[in-house]
């Protein structure tokens, strides 16, 4: 979890929150090969955890957070996190 802080700390052009609202997240998971989707949306847990605690969200309770949890194959392996907030395009 600490991994993921560091890098989205030092990846993210985001500024953390000045005012509680809701978010709008989409994680897609580049791999190699597809895994189930309880364990793909299992694996973002700590993703989420460090999200919240660099203020990126208020909490990952369905009143902060809608998520979508995608996965592809092909191309470079890697994660791409978007985050909008309502209003947002």
């Amino acid at each position: 979890t600490k991994d993921w802080e560091r890098l989205i700390k030092y990846t993210c052009l985001a500024e953390p929150l000045k005012t509680k609202q809701k978010i709008f997240a989409s994680i897609t998971s580049n791999r190699k090969r597809l895994l189930d989707q309880d364990n793909l949306v299992g694996g973002c847990k700590p993703v989420l955890d460090a999200l919240k605690r660099l203020g990126l969200i208020v909490d990952d309770s369905p009143k902060w957070l809608e998520i979508k949890v995608n996965q592809k194959t092909g191309g470079d392996v890697n994660t791409v996190i978007l985050l909008k907030t309502e209003g947002e395009s």
